[in-house]
């Protein structure tokens, strides 16, 4: 009788956790569907438009590429059956399912159903992991290679399985050669099977099958270190990560250690779940779950101490990297290779409030998950809005369309990449060979111009850089058109910086794209 009821439990666990990830997939499809490519994700497209595979590589090696290649291979290989959005999208919506479902098995086998169930809840709908979820970039294979690194390994504890050592490493390899935070992951999987190896948890045969993969994936990092990585020091791109990501380093007084921790910890969790209470309340339910099953009272969760180091050590890593200004850590993308164990740690916090009752757990989850999406999805910056659909990007691309053909447009390196691939999507644009300065490419019969060395131009640089343009090219300023995407608003800005300057035949399609001339 024992067996029939745990038998009925599993399948209804089963059909609450396939209902979620169906949910979730449909909720992310929406968006692949709707909303045009962001700047991020048309890198990815460009990176990968090349002819050849050599070319694909030499895109990949360039400082201006901050990842391992292999998704952008991938996309270069998806890109032969299409290059609409849901074509670049669709690896990241099928790694993102199976992110979700391996994630769950994972947490239900190191921490029970309950605790899973909630912790599925809220990895499937949270606004952080969906929107790496769906867009063309290498985070949602990222977190799935993750997943399943986790869960082969815990398959390898209980079942001292080679096997699933092999697919453990593998997809632990998987990981490192799409995002270089892979690399926490190592670190903390060193320390969790380090710790536990000596300890009788792994057979001696084990133990030294761990060692080669160790062996192996320090060889692709050492690949890695000499063919792309070691130029990334000291390149644009980690003054980048030193820019707009200032806030999720630690740079001493007046700031203090613990006031980092405290509120980088909040903002992590701020990531995941889009509003800074709900994410203070969850640092809290994950503190305490922590504590919980570090006490070591929890005895239906086996080894629930190693389960307390193994979900706790990614954000204390992630601190300490963030006070050592070796990697950002706060409410961005880079922290997507924590979100699964704080989901995990507040998942098990839930559960211990629900007196881990899975129907207690779903129906908390029924009553709080729709309201939370609604505002955390209203609030995340990253979720992107209505002025951001497809539809207004193609009545920004008619327009471009009606200008005369030869007619030269400037756009700033975000607005060069949105024209790259809503422009120019059919032509090869070689990201490589750009020099400092201006670049220029031709796109359906338009000379598009940019000057490289800006990402986001305000109005004094687009005035200057206007000028040049001119001289240059020996045009009239009605000769010349400026298309504009982006936070900074160009054109408003010009309003105000330079009464003088006039914007005729100035068009918005939503509050982020315009197109205009310059007159004095």
């Amino acid at each position: 009788m024992t067996g029939v009821k745990t038998g009925a439990r599993n399948t209804v666990d089963a059909w609450l956790a396939g209902g979620m990830i169906a949910a979730s997939l449909a909720i992310r499809a929406h968006y692949a569907v709707t909303y045009h490519l962001n700047p991020d994700e048309g890198f990815h497209f460009l990176f990968a438009h090349q002819p050849t595979l050599w070319d694909v590589r030499q895109e990949t090696v360039n400082p201006i590429h901050a990842y391992p290649p292999l998704y952008v291979f991938l996309l270069h290989f998806v890109l032969l059956f299409g290059n609409s959005e849901l074509a670049l999208r669709l690896p990241a919506l099928l790694f993102g399912t199976v992110f979700l479902g391996v994630a769950y098995l994972w947490m239900r086998r190191v921490l029970g159903a309950a605790a899973a169930m909630g912790a599925l809840a809220v990895l499937a709908f949270s606004p952080g992991t969906v929107s790496l979820g769906y867009e063309a970039r290498n985070y949602a294979l990222l977190l799935a290679s993750v997943a399943v690194t986790l869960y082969g390994l815990e398959r390898v504890f209980a079942e001292q399985s080679g096997k699933w050592m092999a697919v453990s490493m593998g997809s632990l390899y998987v990981a490192i050669l799409t995002n270089y935070s892979a690399a926490w992951m190592c670190a903390v999987l060193g320390v969790y099977v380090g710790m536990r190896a000596p300890r009788g948890h792994l057979e001696r045969r084990l133990v030294r099958q761990w060692l080669w993969y160790q062996a192996g994936a320090l060889a692709i990092y050492a690949w890695l270190y000499a063919t792309h990585l070691g130029a990334l020091l000291g390149s644009g791109t980690e003054a980048a990560l030193h820019g707009f990501l200032k806030d999720s380093y630690y740079w001493g007084a007046p700031d203090n250690p613990a006031a980092f921790a405290a509120r980088q910890s909040v903002a992590v969790f701020e990531y995941l779940f889009g509003l800074h209470r709900v994410a203070a309340a969850a640092v809290l339910l994950n503190v305490a779950g922590l504590a919980w099953l570090g006490s070591g009272r929890d005895k239906p969760v086996p080894h629930s101490r190693w389960v307390c180091l193994l979900l706790g050590l990614p954000p204390v890593l992630g601190c300490l990297l963030g006070m050592m200004k070796l990697y950002p850590y706060g409410a961005s993308r880079h922290s997507a290779m924590f979100l699964p164990f704080l989901a995990a740690g507040a998942g098990y916090g839930l559960a211990l409030i629900a007196g881990k009752r899975l129907w207690v757990v779903a129906a908390l989850t029924a009553a709080l998950v729709p309201p939370w999406m609604v505002f955390a999805y209203r609030n995340a910056w990253y979720i992107p809005g209505e002025d951001e659909t497809i539809a207004k990007m193609e009545s920004a691309m008619e327009y471009v369309r009606s200008l005369p053909k030869g007619a030269t447009i400037f756009a700033d390196h975000v607005s060069l990449i949105e024209l790259g691939y809503y422009l120019g999507r059919e032509v090869y644009s070689p990201y490589h060979g750009r020099g400092p300065g201006l670049v220029e490419f031709r796109y359906e019969g338009y000379r598009v111009v940019s000057m490289s060395s800006s990402w986001e131009m305000d109005a004094k640089e687009l005035v200057s850089t206007f000028n040049e343009l001119l001289r240059r090219y020996r045009l009239r300023p009605e000769e010349m058109w400026v298309f504009d995407y982006g936070g900074d608003n160009l054109a408003r800005q010009l309003a105000v910086t330079y009464p003088g300057i006039k914007t005729p035949n100035l068009h918005w399609f939503g509050r982020r794209t315009s197109v205009f001339q310059l007159s004095n």
